[in-house]
């Protein structure tokens, strides 16, 4: 059966994201513009444009009510919870249909700041509660009563807006650009009648940590863990202060004595020094604070608090054990609104590490000193200029998407303390369930899209994942706790985390000009003692992959505990001989192409490391050859004899890095591509399946179509994409959208992930929650199925691929694969327009790039071209690939602009 694609949407005649008729040079500079468009939107609200112009859901579904709010998770089918991200590349926060945000901190371990726990009385902040005339409002949703309450979610921010009795109160939150471990919320009272307003209004913060310890969460196994991270922080005394010169409430967990032994510093399942918590309005100092939360709500609960409802001026604070967590963050401040007048203030949530040497002091005054974070049109700004802007004539609904996916992989950006770095999150169930920041495989493909949105980050990932390198080369799984490796018991020897390590580090090399990068010093795991140069850990890397992963009998890469599929040994009657004498071909492929680029790298700069990989890329391309199964790759072998899947089944996972490495024949590409639609694509609703048909062997663990047993990647699928478009352009663009996030809530409309965010993986269409998301005791990806980014990053590096841009040892080629035209794609670090008659290319290093080749694919066949490198005429002919070879040199930041007309 095939799957029929949805109608993309009516072209929008009345908006268009940018000028046919202009020229490339132009579309390179002009303005980024968003058009509303509602096509997948699904049943929960509508996307639609905010007071900047920039792309919005408005989540407008009653979930207290409505039954179709409701989704199945590892505990039932009871939750209506549904939640967005935001973030600043420090701290993570996230927000909720319900009115509330939550913060995530990992300056000391992965950990909530305020998690969200009502049944023991937190309800994690983020809201406000009004005294208007003796009668009280509040902005959570819960607590509307009477009011109107509206959600939107939005780039990098969360509005509500409640509006009772002739006040509007509109909140604002979101996470200020700069290393700010903060929210700020900006707050708009607004009286629409024609007399004076005096209102009482109180902030509220929860401070309730929740450190994410790592353990089986799913079904049962999930209230047992909640209760051992609640009881963790009953080994804390909290003590609430109130700061007169900054006017900032804090609250500060201390160990009790005897309690740990453990140091600062000390690799540790949990963190036993957490940071501290504060709030505080930016403008003013509060009337009164709280911080004794059971007198704060009283015998009137959220409902009613006592100290709203009594009027009394009397401030609280609150001294006691941690257990229960029963401190807060409330601070009250009375306000006169004028007669159709408004009154606008923001108000700080964030956290201070004293175990780092910050203070509320220091925290405070990096914020009040930068002007630009307490501006939410400066935040919507920096999310467009110089952000990720894509725009083609095909329908406006894109072009919201891919901006869309690169604010949300920029707020999966946090700051590690313990390894001294920022990296890029995983996130999802892994992360905010689980309590694991890795796999490193997953923090390289998030990487390489972020090469061209932000090199810097993409820069401290790289880092990071060389410090959860040991000193014999073997690369942690993953992070956990306060500075501790883990392979999650089943995963202590995966072998495919030096070919991304690679990769993420050639591309970033190439694409920056960045060589001083190779001799930056980087420690070791644990750190301190054992330092080495990054091509010293490049050359580990490689050695590792040659002589720990090693080879198989036929020559391809050993599987060891697993390659990109963590469950492949679920695959093998024998997992015991697999790990020993089993073998990858996705490994293999993926060593065909990858270590080529890597060689390339370092040709010049380490030659040793740079004839290593060529050598080394040889062996595996040849190897390859003969995993060639009359119109597929095999996925390789259980042990010498027997096929992984045998030979009906064709998995995905190989496919796309064999077709990218060039080591098929023609004949074979095309059968390939053909057997990838007809078998992986053409049943599915939304994506190509990973594997086809499900396997019998591990299904009572991983259920058929759902998981590695063929479900719908999107790690997999944004490389096909990129893979397929060097097959055939139609097939690449085609994919492009059939993966799309408007896909998936067209396909399935109710089912509340997917349309602004998404998990991992969605369950097949013959899967019996089709659409949904996969369900293992070990990963309970449904009960948090949004926050991937893989869900944002494979998009986005499909696209950058399939316009051509394509780093090389000597500069920089772009060649588009898809002839959709006109199309512009701006990044901070490349830019690429392309029209019918004319080119143009920026290109911004973050180091000087001294004289490079920029090599130019025509915008049509012919002869007579005129060339510029910043307004200046350059020669040049066509050289044998068909394309300009343009010299340029192009300063750091200011960079270098090619027109071709």
């Amino acid at each position: 059966m095939t799957a029929e694609l949805p109608d993309s949407g009516s072209p929008d005649t009345s908006c268009k994201t940018l000028n046919p008729e202009a020229g490339a040079l132009v579309l390179l500079e002009a303005p980024a513009k968003f058009c509303p468009d509602t096509h997948g939107s699904g049943i929960f609200g509508e996307w639609g444009m905010d007071e900047r112009g920039l792309p919005e859901y408005r989540y407008t579904m009653d979930q207290t009510t409505d039954r179709r709010a409701r989704y199945f998770n590892s505990e039932g089918d009871g939750r209506t919870d549904h939640w967005h991200m935001i973030g600043n590349q420090r701290v993570i926060a996230m927000a909720h249909n319900g009115g509330y945000v939550e913060l995530y901190h990992s300056d000391r371990g992965a950990k909530l700041m305020n998690w969200y726990d009502p049944e023991n009385g937190n309800f994690a902040g983020g809201f406000a509660f009004i005294e208007d005339g003796g009668e009280i409002a509040g902005t959570r949703y819960d607590d509307a009563r009477g009011a109107l309450i509206e959600r939107r979610f939005q780039m990098n921010s969360f509005e509500t807006v409640a509006r009772k009795n002739g006040l509007t109160i509109l909140r604002r939150t979101y996470a200020p650009a700069g290393d700010h471990p903060a929210l700020v919320t900006e707050v708009t009272l607004t009286n629409e009648t024609s007399a004076e307003k005096n209102i009482r209004y109180f902030e509220y913060w929860d401070s309730n940590q929740y450190q994410l310890s790592f353990g089986l969460a799913g079904g049962d196994f999930a209230e047992p863990l909640r209760e051992e991270r609640r009881s963790f922080m009953g080994k804390f005394d909290v003590d609430s202060m109130f700061d007169e010169a900054t006017g900032a409430l804090a609250v500060v967990q201390k160990a009790r004595d005897g309690a740990t032994t453990a140091e600062p510093g000390d690799p540790n399942d949990h963190d036993w020094y957490p940071p501290s918590s504060f709030s505080a309005f930016f403008e003013f100092t509060p009337d009164a604070h709280f911080s004794d939360q059971d007198a704060f709500f009283g015998a009137g609960g959220i409902e009613k608090p006592d100290a709203v409802a009594s009027g009394s001026d009397a401030s609280s604070l609150y001294s006691g054990p941690g257990a229960g967590q029963k401190a807060a963050l409330i601070l009250r401040k009375n306000f006169a609104v004028p007669p159709n007048g408004r009154v606008t203030f923001h108000t700080i949530f964030g956290s201070f590490d004293g175990a780092a040497g910050e203070s509320v002091e220091s925290v405070l005054g990096a914020l009040r000193a930068d002007a630009d974070a307490f501006s939410w049109d400066a935040q919507g700004k920096r999310q467009t200029a110089p952000g990720v802007f894509f725009a083609s004539s095909e329908p406006a609904w894109l072009t919201r998407e891919v901006a869309w996916h690169a604010s949300s992989l920029n707020a999966l950006v946090s700051y590690d303390g313990a390894f001294r770095t920022r990296t890029i999150n995983q996130g999802s169930a892994y992360l905010f369930i689980q309590g694991l920041n890795g796999a490193v495989r997953d923090i390289a493909l998030a990487t390489l899209p972020m090469i061209y949105l932000d090199p810097q980050v993409a820069r401290d990932a790289i880092a990071y994942m060389l410090r959860m390198t040991y000193p014999d080369g073997r690369i942690g799984y993953a992070t956990v706790g306060y500075k501790k490796l883990t392979g999650a018991v089943i995963h202590e020897n995966p072998s495919d985390l030096d070919l991304f390590l690679l990769w993420a580090l050639a591309e970033y090399l190439t694409a920056t000009r960045d060589y001083g990068f190779l001799d930056d010093v980087q420690p070791y795991y644990p750190d301190i003692t054992t330092n080495a140069t990054v091509r010293e850990h490049a050359r580990k890397a490689l050695e590792h992959f040659r002589d720990k992963v090693g080879t198989g009998p036929h020559g391809l890469a050993r599987v060891l505990d697993g390659d990109w599929n963590d469950g492949i040994i679920l695959r093998s009657p024998d997992p015991e001989v697999t790990r020993e004498k089993g073998e990858s071909v996705f490994n293999s492929a993926m060593a065909c192409f990858v270590l080529p680029t890597a060689a390339e790298a370092f040709l010049g700069r380490d030659d040793e490391t740079s004839g290593m990989a060529a050598e080394l890329a040889a062996e595996h391309c040849e190897a390859l050859k003969g995993a060639w199964a009359v119109d597929r790759f095999l996925r390789g072998w259980t042990d010498p004899d027997t096929p992984i899947g045998g030979t009906d089944a064709i998995y995905l996972e190989p496919q796309p890095f064999a077709l990218l490495s060039g080591t098929a024949t023609a004949e074979q590409r095309t059968a390939l591509a053909r057997t990838i639609k007809t078998a992986l694509e053409e049943p599915s609703a939304i994506g190509q399946y990973q594997m086809y048909p499900p396997s019998e062997i591990g299904a009572s663990i991983q259920e058929k179509g759902s998981d590695t047993n063929g479900g719908v990647w999107h790690a997999l699928n944004g490389l096909l994409t990129w893979a397929y478009a060097t097959v055939d352009s139609e097939l690449g663009w085609s994919s492009f959208q059939r993966n799309s996030m408007a896909r998936h809530a067209e396909a399935y409309p109710e089912i509340w992930y997917g349309i602004w965010s998404g998990p991992d993986a969605f369950n097949a269409a013959y899967h019996a929650r089709p659409g949904e998301t996969f369900l293992h005791l070990a990963t309970p990806m449904v009960d948090f199925p949004v926050m991937n980014s893989n869900q944002h990053a494979a998009p986005l590096l499909a696209l950058i691929k399939s316009l051509g841009m394509t780093p090389t040892r000597d500069g920089l080629t772009i060649a588009p694969l898809w002839k959709t035209r006109p199309f512009v794609l701006r990044t901070p670090l490349v830019g690429v327009a392309y029209t019918k008659n004319d080119a143009a290319v920026y290109y911004r290093p973050p180091v000087d790039s001294g004289e490079i080749l920029i090599r130019m694919m025509p915008p049509k066949p012919g002869a007579g071209w005129t060339v510029r490198v910043n307004g200046t005429p350059v020669q040049t002919a066509l050289d044998a690939s068909g394309l300009l070879p343009i010299p340029a040199n192009c300063p750091a930041k200011t960079g270098c602009t090619v027109e071709i007309r």
